[in-house]
């Protein structure tokens, strides 16, 4: 079965940076669900339209839209370590 990361260590200029749980949830959760916010995006742009067509989002729809996951990214890191004190 599939092992459960405990932590991720990061090596930079000033030495180790050690991820916790939380911070590795948010992370991956912004990352993952960037890329399903854009799917959406093309989705309703491309809804009623017999050809699919790819869209370039403008500047502050992408802001709006990253701010969205990245507040959602943090709750569910959030949400995730203080579910993970109870188990």
């Amino acid at each position: 079965m599939w092992g459960v990361v405990q932590d991720i260590t990061l090596t930079n200029y000033y030495g180790n940076f050690k991820m916790k749980d939380s911070q590795i949830v948010a992370l991956t959760t912004f990352v993952v669900f960037t890329g399903e916010a854009y799917s959406h995006y093309l989705i309703a742009k491309n809804e009623g339209k017999e050809k699919f067509t790819f869209y370039k989002p403008k500047l502050e729809t992408t802001i709006k839209n990253l701010m969205v996951v990245g507040a959602f990214s943090l709750i569910n890191g959030f949400v995730v370590s203080q579910v993970k004190k109870y188990i």
